[in-house]
């Protein structure tokens, strides 16, 4: 889509990468979800959190640069709160995983849980009520936008988040 490459969407890039030392990592060929997952492995890393991600995605997909931005950076915010709540650092994991086959990008973010019988109500654990769910909404939001779902499970003391989005490369 045309407003990919809008000046605005940069200086939010920009912004959110300068708050962190970010080690320019290319986990893929898609330069905007690079510049997003280091932000937060940045992020994660500082707080002792062991960090693992794969993704294959194309340079370029039929999917808005914003909205990829915003299901990464979502999913990655709730893993690292929920990781950060967690006393014992070893135990503190983010695994990130996406791949773009066949008209569909699958995104799946897993994390060790805190309180695995609150993750799996998704029972907020914030302070201000009125901001949970919020992030969540917008993942699942952007998922149907482009025919996809979005869902989560707890399963043996891990959260997984998993997103499907419906897309073409180029």
């Amino acid at each position: 889509s045309e407003n990919n490459d809008t000046e605005g969407f940069r200086e939010y890039i920009k912004e959110m990468t300068s708050s962190y030392t970010v080690r320019k990592i290319e986990y893929c060929e898609n330069n905007i979800v690079n510049a997003a997952v280091s932000s937060k492995e940045a992020v994660a890393r500082e707080k002792g959190i062991d960090f693992d991600v794969a993704i294959t995605l194309p340079e370029k997909i039929d999917i808005d640069a914003m909205d990829i931005v915003s299901v990464f950076t979502n999913l990655l915010d709730n893993a690292i709160e929920e990781c950060d709540r967690i006393k014992e650092e070893s135990e503190k994991k983010i695994s990130l995983n996406c791949v773009c086959k066949k008209g569909a990008v699958a995104i799946c973010c897993e994390n060790s849980c805190h309180n695995a019988e609150k993750a799996k109500k998704l029972v907020t654990q914030k302070s201000d009520k009125f901001l949970h769910g919020l992030g969540t909404n917008i993942v699942k939001t952007i998922a149907e936008k482009y025919n996809g779902s979005y869902s989560t499970t707890v399963e043996n003391g891990k959260f997984s988040a998993s997103v499907l989005m419906g897309c073409r490369e180029g």
